[in-house]
C-alpha cells in the first residue's frame, strides 16, 4: 500500500511540474545581462485536439495542466532527446507552451538547440507524443528581445511526423503579442537552422 502512495505522489508531482525546470516565461520583453527574450510558436498539422487526445484523471493533481501543450527541451548541444524513455537529465531546461499560441520566454544569451519536444496523452499510463528537435537559434549582441519564428510539425493519421519546417509568422505573432506586451520590439531572426 505504502508503494502505492508513493507512486501515486511521484506522478502527481510530475503532473504539476510537467517536466523539471521550465524556462522562465516573460512578464516584459526586458533583457539582462544574461538571457533574452525569445519569442516564438509551436504549431502541429492536424492542430491537436486535447479533448480526444489527451485523457485526465479526477484524482492526479495539476494534470489539467499538460492540456493543449508542448514541452520542447533546449540546450547548449545539439545532441537530440531520447525518445525511448524520459530522461530528466535532458529536460534541464525546457520552454513549455500552448500549441498555436506565441510563447515569450528567457533564455541564456547564448546559442540554443531545440533538443525535441513532447506531449503527456496519459499522465497515469505515461503515454506520451514525442517530436524530433534538430534546430538551433544564435542570440545577436545588444539585442533584447528575438523572433524565431513558427516551428510547423506535420503528421499523418498514425500520429507519426512526417515534417518540421519552419514558418516566418512575424507579423501575426506582434499582433497576437499586442494584448501581453506593450511597444513591442524584436529582432527578427528565422527561428533555427537546421543542425547538421
Amino acid at each position: 500500500m505504502f508503494r502505492v502512495f508513493i507512486i501515486f505522489a511521484v506522478v502527481c508531482l510530475y503532473s504539476c511540474s510537467g517536466i523539471p525546470n521550465s524556462l522562465p516565461e516573460a512578464d516584459d520583453l526586458s533583457s539582462s545581462e544574461n538571457h533574452v527574450i525569445v519569442v516564438g510558436k509551436f504549431e502541429l498539422d492536424p492542430p491537436f485536439n486535447p479533448e480526444l487526445e489527451q485523457k485526465t484523471h479526477w484524482n492526479v493533481i495539476c494534470d489539467e495542466q499538460m492540456i493543449n501543450k508542448v514541452a520542447m527541451a533546449t540546450g547548449d548541444t545539439s545532441e537530440p532527446v531520447s525518445f525511448d524513455k524520459f530522461r530528466g537529465k535532458e529536460w534541464r531546461n525546457y520552454i513549455r507552451a500552448e500549441w498555436g499560441k506565441p510563447f515569450a520566454v528567457q533564455v541564456p544569451r547564448k546559442r540554443t538547440y531545440l533538443k525535441g519536444a513532447v506531449v503527456q496523452l496519459d499522465v497515469l499510463s505515461q503515454d506520451k507524443l514525442w517530436f524530433p528537435g534538430g534546430f538551433y537559434f544564435d542570440v545577436p549582441e545588444n539585442v533584447s528581445a528575438i523572433y524565431i519564428g513558427t516551428l510547423r510539425y506535420t503528421r499523418n493519421e498514425f500520429n507519426t511526423i512526417e515534417s518540421a519546417e519552419v514558418v516566418d509568422e512575424y507579423n501575426q505573432t506582434l499582433t497576437e503579442l499586442s494584448e501581453s506586451f506593450e511597444n513591442i520590439s524584436l529582432v527578427k531572426r528565422h527561428l533555427l537552422k537546421k543542425t547538421k
